[in-house]
């Protein structure tokens, strides 16, 4: 039985193909917005809204894009249904016909400071990359908005309400984050000296991604005596972690399958019995274990345990920004681990050249001692300098890494070394080089150029000679090289000692560009040489 005294609102019937009936064929809302009894709000009569506002619906209802409008003093919502499935069901139909201050979510309320300010100015305003809540998303995980708010206006000019365009851009903006913390991770690691090196500037650069990362930390793997020793940590809560694990016994820890090379291990927190780890870490979702494994061979070097973000959705895409940024890391430490073998080998055998050219070095001084002939016995004393100015260079480059030479060091240590070689005549030495790093190739013929041009530009009759060194960037892709020499021998003594030759053979060899000039006060000698910063 009816209530004769209840009021019902019977929809009104429109000639089709006219406003207002044309929308009811502009989505869900649409019909909602037409089937509303408008008579009683401030817009009145939805037949006699003006045509300002007619327009402007009609474009917000049409598109597929969020778009949300505001008319009159008032600021009445009114929306569409892309609007609609972003702030979900249960809020968005009962904000239609509602004050903005009323139908705007509560978390999303800052946006009314600046939609007013567009109504009053007259002006857009854009809003990139706002952090706000998607009210449709019961996780409340992340969520980021660019936002672009225009004034409406009325026939006269004046100003009635304001429009909102709503895109999201939360992929772009996680995408863009782990990409900055992964570039970040790559020259941070490529820094380092050793295994542990590489895994506290790995924690470092995690650490800074507080987005997808509540903490990191690093285990490198004993397989002798399956024991797992923690050596880096970054974020909130690490001090609870334990220090050293026997990787047999760690249940709650399973270290163990991840020394067996099983992938991507998640963990909920609350599974870790015996460790209050994790515990009143805010934030803190789950908990990721990975192999750091280069070769994929079944025997990692460690594991990277990450503490994830509550507010990130364990997707696939997150997945693989964590395998990469594991793989990352293995591939740093593998690559310390080759280059300590690789150290280790080189260093045996440039010790064996060094014992095999001082024996030749012995031999021609011995043989030398015996030779009547002038030229002979200087050419025995050419040769003897340069097995010296070789062995010299080999003991240098014993203290640096394989492929790894510090340019500055390398010339003041050969430097050194070339004062202590000829120490009559006297021999000034100054270097000045920029901190560039090269190979141990090009280490060794800047190095035997150096000797080659000090050589043939030895004083006579006592006098001291004073070489100059200098090395920098010529451009970004060479190297200039400028070695000046006084006190030198006349160009007939250059010639005698076929430096020319020497020098010429060198820059074919660098693949560089020599440019000789000397008088009989001075030498300079400039080589420019292909550098492409590859280490």
């Amino acid at each position: 039985m009816v209530d004769q005294n209840q009021t019902t609102h019977t929809p009104r019937r429109y000639p089709q193909g006219e406003w207002p009936a044309i929308l009811e064929g502009l989505g869900d809302t649409g019909r909602k917005i037409v089937a509303q009894d408008w008579s009683a709000t401030p817009l009145g009569d939805i037949a006699s809204w003006p045509s300002p506002l007619r327009t402007a619906l009609s474009i917000v209802l049409a598109s597929h894009q969020p778009m949300v409008l505001w008319w009159g003093e008032d600021l009445i919502q009114l929306h569409n249904d892309a609007y609609d499935e972003l702030m979900s069901e249960r809020a968005a139909p009962a904000s239609i016909g509602q004050p903005a201050q009323n139908a705007l979510p509560m978390d999303w309320q800052v946006l009314l400071d600046d939609m007013r300010k567009v109504i009053q100015v007259g002006e857009p305003m854009r809003l990139t990359d706002a952090h706000l809540p998607r009210p449709n998303d019961p996780d409340m995980r992340e969520h980021y908005f660019c936002i672009s708010v225009d004034p409406l206006f009325r026939d006269d000019g004046s100003i009635a309400g304001a429009l909102a365009v709503l895109c999201e851009s939360t992929q772009g903006v996680v995408r863009e984050r782990r990409l900055s913390m992964l570039n970040d991770l790559a020259g941070s690691i490529r820094i380092a000296d050793d295994p542990t090196a590489v895994s506290t500037l790995a924690v470092q650069s995690i650490g800074k991604n507080r987005g997808d990362v509540c903490f990191a930390l690093i285990y490198l793997f004993d397989h002798l005596v399956r024991e797992a020793q923690l050596v880096a940590t970054s974020g909130e809560g690490v001090d609870r972690a334990p220090t050293e694990l026997e990787m047999e016994m760690t249940r709650s820890w399973p270290l163990d399958r991840a020394a067996a090379g099983e992938a991507s291990i998640l963990l909920d927190p609350r599974d870790m019995s015996g460790t209050s780890f994790g515990e009143g870490v805010e934030g803190l979702g789950w908990i990721s274990i990975l192999p750091l494994d280069a070769t994929h061979n079944g025997r990692p070097h460690g594991a990277l345990v990450i503490g994830t973000s509550a507010a990130v959705h364990i997707d696939d895409s997150y997945r693989e920004f964590l395998e990469v940024t594991a793989d990352q890391i293995a591939a740093g430490i593998e690559a310390r681990f080759q280059l300590f073998e690789r150290t280790n080998a080189v260093n045996v055998v440039r010790h064996r050249m060094q014992n095999n050219l001082q024996l030749i070095s012995s031999l021609f001084s011995l043989t030398r001692g015996r030779i009547a002939d002038w030229l002979a016995s200087q050419e025995m004393e050419s040769l003897d300098d340069r097995l010296a100015q070789l062995g010299l260079i080999m003991n240098v480059l014993g203290g640096f890494g394989v492929n790894r030479v510090p340019a500055d060091k390398f010339l003041r240590e050969v430097g050194d070394g070339m004062r202590q070689l000829y120490p009559q005549p006297p021999l000034q030495v100054t270097v000045s080089a920029e901190p560039i790093v090269i190979r141990d190739n090009k280490a060794v013929a800047v190095g035997l150029l150096i000797g080659e041009v000090l050589t043939a530009s030895k004083g006579r009759g006592g006098r001291a000679v004073s070489l100059s060194i200098n090395l920098a960037r010529q451009d970004d892709k060479q190297l200039r090289l400028v070695m000046g020499v006084t006190g030198t021998l006349s160009p007939e003594g250059w010639e005698e000692r076929g430096a020319q030759h020497f020098l010429e053979a060198f820059s074919r060899q660098m693949r560089g560009t020599l440019d000789i000039e000397r008088n009989e006060a001075e030498v300079k000698v400039t080589l420019a040489f292909p550098y492409n910063n590859e280490l």
